[in-house]
């Protein structure tokens, strides 16, 4: 079963397996690119046959709901679509109560949370723990090989430059985010494996 909750915390494997060449033209220094996420962006921006510039820079101020929607990232089309999306939970939600549908409104609810918990297991394995040695105000320039004929070339400070190439994306799992992700699956096969609530229709 491909729930959106499951196949998110399976995200480490974005690369497809793909660990790139990596070149510092300003030191000589070659690597791979162990990020996945880095990776999987890089797989996205980069032409056969053509060579991709790309500026990294960090973000200095984050939003205060960062926790779930971030707008530097966000463009017209993906935030009118999450508000839709919140406006037409709450309408069903609304419409479930006003029809006392209770047992809708449980499994809901039950998906809401599951997502919750989803959304806070994923940002505390996205910390950051390792990008070398700081360097600070030194400026830093990278070519990445990809497969299929792709080049791209990654300019900024080499401290933020670190941080997108280095270490993991996400953390594994603790003994305590495994029990919540397996609670979570838990109540969700629980809920598909329901049967439904009978219907029973009324003539007026």
């Amino acid at each position: 079963m491909s729930w959106t909750p499951f196949l998110q915390q399976r995200a480490i494997n974005l690369n497809n397996g793909e660990n790139p060449a990596c070149g510092a033209m300003t030191s000589g220094f070659v690597f791979r690119v162990e990020n996945p996420a880095t990776v999987f962006y890089l797989q996205r921006v980069g032409r056969t046959g053509h060579l991709t510039e790309v500026k990294v820079s960090e973000l200095r101020d984050k939003d205060r709901w960062y926790m779930f929607f971030s707008s530097h990232t966000a463009t017209t089309i993906s935030a009118i679509a999450y508000i839709i999306a919140i406006l037409w939970a709450s309408a069903v939600i609304v419409l479930m109560a006003l029809a006392r549908d209770f047992w809708g409104l449980c499994v809901v609810g039950i998906f809401v949370f599951a997502r919750f918990c989803n959304v806070i297991i994923i940002r505390r394995r996205a910390r950051v723990v390792w990008t070398g040695k700081a360097e600070p105000g030194v400026r830093g320039d990278l070519l990445v090989l990809l497969t299929q004929d792709r080049w791209v070339r990654m300019r900024g400070y080499v401290d933020d430059l670190k941080a997108v190439t280095s270490g993991q994306w996400l953390q594994d799992e603790n003994t305590f985010e495994g029990w919540v992700n397996a609670f979570k699956i838990k109540i969700h096969s629980k809920v598909w494996s329901t049967p439904s609530r009978p219907f029973s229709f009324t003539s007026m």
